[in-house]
């Protein structure tokens, strides 16, 4: 006997097998969906996590960067002052002596022609000479002994040595004197007692830094370092100076400013909280790093993210400050 199926079991079971492949395809669409959102939200989430870790890196870098930069400057910048109080303790030390100083001294003359090293004079009037400074001469003449080797030594970083007496003799030591030849029979004049290092040596009582300045003989920009110096009765005597070539580190400390600034306005958070600041859309035109540009000022910068990270912006701060305890020193002023 042959059993045959029904059309009615037929059309039965074919509903169930729709509803059952309907049920996998929206269980699996749903799992679908389900894995890509959650795969989506997992990039999201890794990739703020990277981005702040990133982030965090780099800020702990450049710190540590600009306090590396900012101890090696004010290390060389110490290395200076106290080379000057080393040549104003000889010189206090020559005036205790002062005749057997002018005993062994020698008579220098106006700077001349050549790029050697020397011993050289000046004056701050053409009513002075040479006679008028005979013993003075033989007494700084013995400065060059110890003149010498410093300048040697540091030939690509002092531009010249010299010291300023309160009468209007200018003694200098340096290989530069053919910048500063005068005319056949005549002496150098400069009137340095309207000088910065002089006028504020008259009120220091020990070394001090100029700022920044262009020197006016073309060397780079430069920083002098000075001390006033006084004779075995006390009195003051004058100042002595060294000009350095700071060209190189001025040069260095203002990039790592420049990075700085550069720094905190391509910082992820602050352009999350400029973005919150500017929820109104109307946001600066020009940006190229977000919604900071070269319109906005450091202060207005600091200003909206502090008032949202006010832990980041400390941290930033600090950083700042360190290394513009040093650059404060060095703003360029005009020419010497």
């Amino acid at each position: 006997m042959i059993l045959k199926h029904s059309p009615v079991n037929s059309q039965k079971r074919v509903p169930i097998q729709r509803r059952v492949m309907r049920i996998v395809l929206i269980t699996t669409l749903a799992a679908l969906l389900v894995t890509g959102v959650t795969g989506m939200f997992c990039i999201a989430w890794v990739r703020d996590v990277t981005e702040n870790v990133l982030t965090a890196q780099l800020e702990t870098n450049l710190k540590s960067l600009v306090q590396q930069k900012a101890v090696a400057a004010e290390a060389r910048l110490e290395h200076y002052q106290k080379y000057i109080e080393f040549v104003t303790d000889y010189l206090e030390e020559m005036y205790v002596r002062q005749d057997e100083m002018i005993a062994s001294g020698h008579i220098f003359y106006p700077p001349r022609d050549t790029d050697e090293y020397a011993l050289t004079r000046g004056f701050t009037s053409e009513d002075l000479s040479a006679q008028d400074f005979r013993e003075e001469l033989l007494f700084y003449s013995n400065l060059e002994p110890i003149w010498d080797p410093v300048a040697r030594e540091n030939e690509n970083l002092i531009t010249t040595v010299y010291a300023g007496t309160k009468d209007g003799l200018l003694v200098s030591y340096d290989r530069w004197s053919y910048l500063s030849v005068p005319e056949n029979g005549h002496e150098m004049i400069y009137n340095y007692f309207d000088s910065s290092w002089y006028s504020r040596g008259l009120r220091e009582d020990g070394p001090f830094f100029t700022g920044l300045y262009v020197d006016s003989q073309g060397r780079g920009l430069t920083i002098t370092v000075a001390s006033p110096f006084r004779d075995a009765e006390g009195k003051f005597a004058g100042v002595n100076c060294a000009d350095f070539d700071i060209t190189g580190l001025y040069e260095e400390l203002l990039a790592l400013r420049s990075s700085l600034i550069t720094r905190l306005r391509r910082s992820f958070r602050a352009r999350v909280s400029a973005a919150q600041a500017y929820r109104s859309g109307a946001l600066p035109e020009g940006s190229l790093v977000g919604p900071y540009n070269a319109q906005h000022t450091l202060e207005e910068t600091m200003h909206i993210v502090g008032e949202r990270d006010p832990i980041w912006i400390e941290d930033f701060l600090e950083i700042y400050n360190e290394l513009f305890r040093v650059v404060e020193r060095l703003v360029p002023q005009d020419k010497k």
